[in-house]
């Protein structure tokens, strides 16, 4: 509990302590802009991930003890969950982006970001992160999550401190590194992926996590309600 605890109170609080710096190159609406987009991303993330983050935990725990059964579910919800939420997100980004451009007045660019960015982390939560909380790896879960922090604090820098590149800048940050979390976080999974997909593993898993999407994305609507009344 403390070992996730840190992981999670550290990537706010790195946030929190460059919140002075990050105040000095972002204006007031372009920090408006920023949480339009997080809040977007969030969205994309809960709705790409189809709720499989639960579902992976619990049945890699029930399997524990067959570990072939294990390998065919980790691979086949695996794969499915990392290449369904990347081209499902690629494509609400090619249909939706400028709608939702217009509809908050950010930059359609951020949006696109934005999606991509959200399907990379549902990817890097549902997978090498769920996987090694169910293994109990905590020493890689907190080497993976503080990567996670060390990337995006470095990649704001470089695109919004350095670059000026705003709030399009910062959720290329956020984008990029979710991506090289997801990579380095599959590599410390070490397990053989293949190919050779069992429509049976991705039927349980979508029939436990599916029904979990009306709970998750009612709590995103709350985390909303804050900013549609300020708007």
């Amino acid at each position: 509990t403390i070992a996730y605890g840190a992981a999670a109170v550290t990537q706010r609080m790195v946030g929190f302590l460059l919140l002075p710096l990050y105040a000095r190159v972002l204006e007031p609406a372009e920090y408006g802009q920023v949480a339009v987009l997080m809040t977007l991303t969030s969205f994309v993330g809960t709705l790409v991930g189809l709720g499989l983050e639960s579902a992976v935990f619990r049945t890699y725990v029930q399997l524990r003890n067959r570990p072939a059964e294990l390998s065919r579910f980790v691979n086949t919800v695996g794969a499915f969950a990392v290449i369904f939420s990347i081209l499902a997100a690629a494509f609400l980004a090619i249909a939706l982006s400028s709608v939702f451009a217009d509809l908050f007045d950010v930059p359609r660019a951020g949006v696109v970001v934005a999606f991509v960015g959200g399907a990379f982390w549902a990817s890097v939560a549902t997978v090498p992160l769920a996987v090694l909380r169910a293994q109990e790896r905590l020493r890689a879960y907190v080497r993976l999550s503080g990567l996670q922090v060390a990337l995006t604090v470095g990649f704001t820098m470089a695109f919004v401190v350095v670059l000026g590149w705003g709030s399009v800048g910062w959720m290329l940050a956020f984008s990029c590194s979710a991506a090289l979390t997801l990579a380095v976080g599959l590599t410390m999974l070490d397990h053989g992926w293949t190919r050779r997909l069992h429509g049976d593993d991705l039927v349980t898993a979508l029939a436990f996590g599916l029904p979990m999407l009306p709970h998750a994305l009612a709590h995103w609507g709350l985390s909303l309600s804050d900013r549609a009344i300020l708007s």
